[in-house]
């Protein structure tokens, strides 16, 4: 059963949107998801090489550090969702630009408060972790925040008009940037600080190209009468934002406090891949989809979720199965036979990572119908499911965290998904219909990959072939099942290798 010839929700009632503008907004979806994936593809190469080399020039300890600070940094970013910068993508078009002048305001004060209190709880989290060096590395860290709320309006405002080549300049330029410096010191034998600095100096960089890329200037006009339904809307966010903070640092503070900054050296990188070849995928489908879902009403919904949930597993699936099974070689010729005590943390982080694809989705369509408070409920569920566990497995090791964390995502995800789905009349046939290509063919992957293993023995080869030999049968049980997937993203692809030609 295809995407197009299987059950599909019912036709959108008489006086919404014409034909003609409806696939105008399809065509500018498809040519913003080719725009961004090819992008995030170099973007993402730079960050495994980058981290590819710091990994064989720095220690799990320097990691280790880093990742402490960067944990206490997150849930403080939550602030950041007092002017929420989402907000300008769903505020009327005649207003955005009064809106941003508020918006700009209050992050730039709420980066500055932020970046105050990073570095008083400098000696705090020295102390906490016993680690004193965080004295002095929290403080500069801690710039970070001024230094990106200078241009979150910005970022903003390029997601609104669906700008993702300014927003993908933006992410080269970070990238770029921290990998330079990053490098640079890590060869001068600055340890840890190359880490830091890198940090700094990338977040300049992206700000300074969104300044350069975007055209709104602030004009220091802010209006007060703006913050209540500022803050309201802002209010939910940081709820949302806060467990997801928790989420997605607290195993790193167990594990840093209970089995020591080595082992969450390991832990750290034992995340990096699933982070850069799955989740990030559905986090970036979630940037371009979001301004998308607010252009529609709820009872016009039904047909876009099961459109991005179907390809947004397409893209993810293969590389969670990739990253499962390869993932042993990929460690040790990525980064080193060193880093090996990560490889079953990171099997197991894959598996999480499946999950990403149902919950950003969903929780795309919540935000595009401004109902926040619905992530904030279910996050704090799956917050009472999940911190239990880790406290409890953090003794056993990274391992037996990773696990705790794989079960409980995965049973969220699909709460998440049934709730919307009664929400847009979709049913489970229809879900099901887009669902189970991909999850079968996924499978068989896996299951020929993890044949290439026991057939070929250098672990280069075993990436290689388990590339060549994965992408033929993924691409091919596709074309089987679901044809028209496979014509339209040669389709949305297509265009432009032919302008890079």
């Amino acid at each position: 059963m295809s995407l197009e010839t299987g059950d599909t929700p019912p036709e959108a009632p008489a006086g919404d949107e014409p034909e003609q503008p409806r696939r105008d907004m399809t065509q500018r979806t498809v040519a913003g998801m080719a725009w961004v994936y090819s992008s995030y593809v170099a973007s993402r190469a730079m960050v495994l090489l980058i981290t590819a080399i710091l990994a064989r020039l720095l220690t799990p300890e320097d990691f280790g550090l880093v990742a402490i600070a960067l944990s206490f940094m997150v849930f403080l970013d939550v602030a950041r969702y007092i002017g929420p910068t989402e907000w300008l993508v769903i505020v009327e078009e005649d207003k955005v630009h009064e809106w941003a002048e508020t918006v700009w305001t209050v992050n730039v004060a709420v980066g500055l408060t932020l970046s105050a209190i990073t570095a008083a709880l400098g000696p705090a989290a020295a102390s906490f972790f016993d680690e004193p060096e965080l004295v002095t590395i929290m403080p500069v860290l801690g710039l970070n925040f001024l230094l990106g709320s200078l241009a979150y309006t910005h970022d903003a405002l390029a997601q609104r008009r669906m700008n993702f080549k300014a927003r993908t300049a933006a992410e080269l330029m970070q990238v770029a940037a921290r990998g330079v410096v990053g490098i640079s010191l890590a060869l001068s034998g600055a340890g840890v600080w190359s880490l830091v600095l890198g940090y700094l100096v990338g977040t300049s960089a992206k700000t300074i190209t969104l300044w350069t890329l975007v055209s709104w200037r602030p004009h220091f006009k802010p209006r007060r009468e703006h913050l209540p339904r500022l803050w309201k809307f802002g209010g939910a966010l940081a709820g949302v934002s806060l467990i997801a903070a928790s989420l997605s640092q607290v195993d790193r503070i167990v594990v840093g406090r209970v089995l020591g900054t080595a082992e969450l050296g390991f832990y750290v990188l034992a995340t990096r891949l699933p982070e850069v070849l799955i989740i990030s995928l559905s986090v970036v489908a979630g940037q371009v989809l979001f301004p998308v879902f607010a252009r529609f009403k709820e009872a016009e919904l039904g047909r876009p979720f099961l459109t991005a949930l179907h390809y947004s597993l397409v893209v993810a699936l293969p590389a969670a199965a990739f990253v499962a099974v390869l993932a042993s070689p990929l460690v040790r010729i990525a980064f080193g036979p060193q880093w090996q005590p990560a490889v079953g943390a990171m099997q197991v982080l894959a598996l999480w990572a499946m999950a990403s694809p149902l919950a950003q989705v969903c929780g795309t369509v919540y935000k595009a119908l401004g109902r926040a408070d619905i992530l904030f409920k279910l996050g704090l569920l799956q917050i009472a499911l999940w911190i239990p566990p880790v406290l409890l497995l953090a003794p056993r090791g990274i391992v037996a965290v990773a696990a705790a964390q794989a079960v409980v995502s995965g049973l969220m995800a699909i709460l998440s998904l049934t709730i919307q789905g009664r929400r847009l009349n979709v049913t489970r046939r229809q879900v099901f219909g887009v669902v189970w290509p991909p999850v079968l063919a996924a499978a068989v992957l896996a299951f020929a990959l993890w044949c290439v293993t026991r057939v070929v023995a250098a672990g280069g080869a075993q990436i290689v072939c388990g590339a060549a030999v994965g992408a033929v049968i993924y691409i091919g049980l596709l074309w089987l099942w679901s044809r028209p997937t496979i014509t339209r993203i040669a389709g949305a692809i297509r265009p432009r290798l032919q302008a890079g030609r």
